[in-house]
């Protein structure tokens, strides 16, 4: 029956079919999430797994018409994008070091500790193990960033910029042992770490560049009521323009959503037109979320979990999760001010994605070419992917609860302050409970009761009192002052381009009062900067 039911979806599985049941087990996979309080992409993978070869093998994977390296060309850098427009430049660069450390020897660290161990212990064949290693080494950013909520910011960010940018390296190791395994000349140090340059620091001068260029003739032409899609164009070319030139057009479009978001939020935008932008964006990750995983899921087959193979594949998973990850995060971050506890926390969010996926089912594509390492090349995509389902599952279910024993979760004053007057506002509602049942009964234990809810409710607003005299201190009115006059001085712009293209003025006239409204702008922005500068030395 499951047969006859599939064969009939596979013939009249067309793309409106397709783009329908991705959306449906989307809104599905977020209703339950919400439900149970985890990440949408759990229920995502676990969907795929029920519905393809390894559960009901309901569905296939090329109904779709994505493969997992069709996800690596397209999908991932638009999630990527999307979610380096919220990412703080500022933030960004307080973690620089161990970011580059992290994305360089972290990864070349992982991908040694995974082939060793893969040579040692399984006995593959030393380059199968160092291809196996390469794949496995970066971690995903589709799976860690939406993981993310409520981190301690610092944390946070570090984590969002290693997975977005340590995919190059990956790709480099795996590129010079492939080429090894096809009986190449090895290539020179001096051609690999030119190789790295050109991705990275190729791939990061064209993303900012592409940033700052459309953001200023976004302003010069006017089609802020266009930001979305112009977004959309921006990355497209961003990410063309890299690949086509040879460098990362991942990297690529993170450096560009960074600047571009930044530039977005410092300019003459308004909070709606910034909001509309990032409500847009909030959707395309949604969607690219839900066909990564759901893909993912997909392509997992019951061999793959249950065959003779998955030994194999636990023993490299449980190495890399507990030791290979843990050992490259220390390693990295040895120089660097942080504590243990933020180490461990790192290390623990090191889940792998699409990217390993991807190039594990390059390596079958190319098995052919392999010579005598062709045998290996299906054992090397099944681990692969088991250590991308199983890393993505465990650090799905227990980031919260990770975070919460490390101790980095970043509880907002404004979170807490809310939480103390809800508090205070149930305990009211209680002694009014008391007071009335005192005026029908003469039993002491209401009297001992409402001393006791008194009691709680002077502590409470003792605790408000105390948060909100530090919340509300004069640095924050004096910021809260400058944002509402940046959004007038905003507000003004705006309605002098509207008289403008109404030819209500002259040129002159408009030129003149724009360049004065923007020297005013500066001057704001400015201050804001400083201000946020001097706040951390202050607290």
């Amino acid at each position: 029956m499951l047969e006859l039911l599939s064969a009939t979806m596979q013939q009249s599985f067309n793309i409106v079919d397709q783009i329908g049941l991705i959306l449906l087990i989307g809104i599905i996979s977020a209703r339950i999430a919400k439900l149970f309080r985890i990440p949408m992409l759990i229920p995502l993978l676990v969907t795929g797994l029920f519905l393809g070869p390894f559960g009901l093998g309901l569905i296939k994977p090329e109904y779709f018409g994505f493969s997992l390296s069709g996800l690596v060309i397209f999908v991932v850098p638009l999630f990527l994008f999307g979610e380096a427009l919220s990412t703080d430049l500022n933030a960004l660069r307080s973690v620089a070091r161990p970011v580059i450390l992290l994305v360089t020897l972290g990864v070349f660290v992982t991908a040694l500790g995974v082939a060793a161990f893969s040579y040692f212990l399984l006995g593959l064949p030393v380059l199968v193990s160092l291809l196996l290693g390469s794949i496995v080494a970066a971690t995903d950013p589709t799976v860690v960033v939406p993981l993310l909520q409520g981190v301690n910011k610092r944390i946070a960010t570090l984590l969002k910029a290693e997975s977005s940018l340590n995919d190059p390296v990956s790709i480099v190791m795996f590129s010079v042992t492939v080429q090894l395994m096809e009986g190449g000349t090895p290539p020179t140090a001096l051609a690999v770490v030119l190789s790295l340059l050109k991705l990275l620091v190729g791939g990061a001068l064209i993303g900012a560049a592409m940033g700052v260029v459309s953001t200023t003739l976004i302003q010069r032409f006017n089609v802020r009521e266009r930001l979305s899609y112009v977004s959309l164009i921006v990355f497209v070319v961003a990410y063309s323009f890299a690949e086509y030139l040879g460098t990362s057009g991942i990297v690529a479009a993170v450096f560009c959503g960074i600047v571009f978001g930044h530039e977005i939020k410092s300019a003459i935008f308004s909070s709606a037109e910034r909001q509309e932008l990032f409500y847009f964006w909030e959707n395309v990750s949604f969607l690219t979320q839900l066909v990564i995983f759901l893909l993912l899921g997909l392509n997992v087959t019951r061999g793959m979990l249950l065959g003779q193979g998955a030994i194999a594949s636990v023993l490299v998973t449980a190495s890399l999760i507990l030791l290979i990850r843990p050992l490259a995060v220390f390693v990295s971050t040895a120089f660097d001010k942080m504590k243990n506890n933020e180490r461990l926390f790192i290390s623990w969010m090191g889940a792998r994605g699409a990217v390993p996926a991807a190039l594990a089912s390059i390596v079958v594509g190319i098995s052919a070419s392999l010579g005598s390492f062709s045998s290996f090349s299906e054992s090397v995509f099944e681990i692969t992917l088991f250590t991308v389902v199983v890393s993505t599952l465990v650090v799905g279910f227990t980031t919260k609860p990770v975070a919460r024993a490390l101790k980095v979760v970043e509880r907002e004053p404004f979170e807490e302050l809310s939480a103390l007057l809800a508090q205070r506002k149930t305990l009211k509602s209680a002694l009014d409970y008391i007071n009335e049942k005192k005026k029908s009964s003469p039993l002491s234990i209401y009297q001992n009761l409402e001393q006791e809810l008194i009691s709680r409710i002077e502590e409470v607003e003792k605790k408000i009192a105390s948060l909100q005299s530090s919340i509300y201190t004069e640095e924050f009115l004096q910021r809260q002052t400058l944002l509402e006059r940046r959004e007038v001085l905003i507000a003004q712009l705006q309605k002098l381009a509207e008289m403008r293209r109404n030819e209500e003025i002259t040129e002159e006239v408009y030129q003149k009062l724009r360049t004065e409204l923007n020297k005013n702008l500066k001057e704001i922005e400015r201050l804001l900067e400083s201000a946020k500068a001097e706040s951390p030395s202050k607290r």
